[in-house]
């Protein structure tokens, strides 16, 4: 159980973090891609990060705060946006990417995951000073796979939410994070200190 500075049970901010992550997937799709992605108004606690889907790609963080984000598409949602982000960086017809697993495709998830968790660490460093450090992402085809559960591992207690997300072709892809538990809480202001010379 989370206690906040006065002893009291705390909100986990989880829901608070997957917000921002869940914002910025959608603006930078909609930066990138000219593509206006929908996202769920209900998130699921679920028992771990998981690799799923046709591709996924995934990334750690840590810092103040330590978590890994996995990105989960079907091959369809990651070809809808893979090529219109390329389609936008100037590729035409054959040059797009014709698979989901291609390396263009493959190049094009990884970037977006990157620049997702660089805008959303930013977004929890504006909003609550804290600041962590991300790793390379990885893009994995799960091509043959049932999905792979991912071990977050070594914080101890840790949390995940996965959030629905939907491209204008009405293809499904889930953003899930994995959050070692914390609740941040400001601190009250500082008593002023009294030169007693």
């Amino acid at each position: 159980m989370l206690l906040d500075a006065t002893g009291a049970r705390a909100r986990s901010a989880i829901l608070d973090f997957a917000r921002i992550f869940g914002d910025t997937i959608c603006d930078i799709v909609r930066r990138s891609s000219g593509l206006t992605v929908q996202m769920s108004g209900t998130a699921q606690y679920v028992p771990g990060p998981r690799l799923s889907g046709d591709i996924a790609s995934f990334v750690t963080f840590h810092g103040d705060y330590s978590g890994l984000l996995v990105l989960n598409f079907e091959g369809q949602s990651a070809l809808e946006i893979t090529q219109a982000i390329l389609g936008r960086a100037g590729l035409t017809g054959g040059d797009l990417p014709q698979h989901f697993a291609s390396e263009n495709a493959r190049g094009a998830l990884g970037e977006l995951t990157n620049q997702v968790v660089g805008h959303a660490r930013q977004s929890i460093q504006k909003r609550w000073d804290l600041s962590a450090d991300a790793n390379i992402p990885v893009v994995v085809p799960l091509t043959g796979l049932n999905g792979l559960e991912l071990h977050a591992g070594g914080w101890g207690e840790e949390q995940c939410i996965r959030l629905g997300l939907r491209t204008p072709g009405q293809r499904r892809f889930h953003l899930e994070l994995a959050l070692e538990a914390s609740s941040p809480v400001a601190l009250p202001p500082a008593a002023p200190i009294l030169d007693k010379r």
